[in-house]
């Protein structure tokens, strides 16, 4: 029973993940009325959705082969906790931008889901990634693609 609903998971996945590809290669064919200058961010956003929905892809291929369950032992009740809180927490941080700014909610929102979704012993590694992932998003957004990011009215 449990190896039957693996296997409509994975294959949901798949054609779920084919959906936002299309998507996204749609959107990709839809930046190229844009001026070269204003269309590298839209270009960039695309083909990262088109990379990602490769790996997810592969991802449910490998384990309907049977390499390896990507289903943890807890299953059903555990998934719809997991993504009650990721949706719940994504609204969080975006409503938390145009008050703390993206430094601090992006800092929190990293060391918390990184506290809620690892259950290893490494607390101490959480501030030191969430400010390195935070610091290389603002490198590439505000500094390489002049793109502001929100600074916050508390902060």
């Amino acid at each position: 029973m449990k190896r039957k609903l693996s296997e409509k998971m994975h294959k949901r996945d798949i054609i779920g993940s084919l959906l936002f590809m299309a998507l996204f290669a749609a959107a990709l064919a839809g930046t190229g009325e844009f001026p070269e200058e204003v269309a590298i961010y839209p270009k960039l956003i695309c083909w990262a959705g088109l990379v990602l929905g490769a790996c997810q892809i592969a991802r449910s291929v490998l384990a309907l082969r049977g390499a390896q369950s990507a289903e943890k032992k807890d299953g059903g009740m555990r998934a719809f906790w997991v993504v009650v809180l990721t949706l719940g927490g994504a609204l969080v941080y975006i409503v938390s931008l145009e008050y703390v700014g993206y430094a601090l909610a992006t800092i929190l929102f990293i060391m918390i889901f990184a506290y809620l979704f690892d259950n290893s012993a490494r607390l101490f590694w959480y501030p030191l990634v969430a400010c390195t992932v935070t610091g290389s998003i603002w490198l590439l957004f505000a500094k390489a693609l002049h793109i502001p990011l929100p600074t916050g009215m508390l902060f």
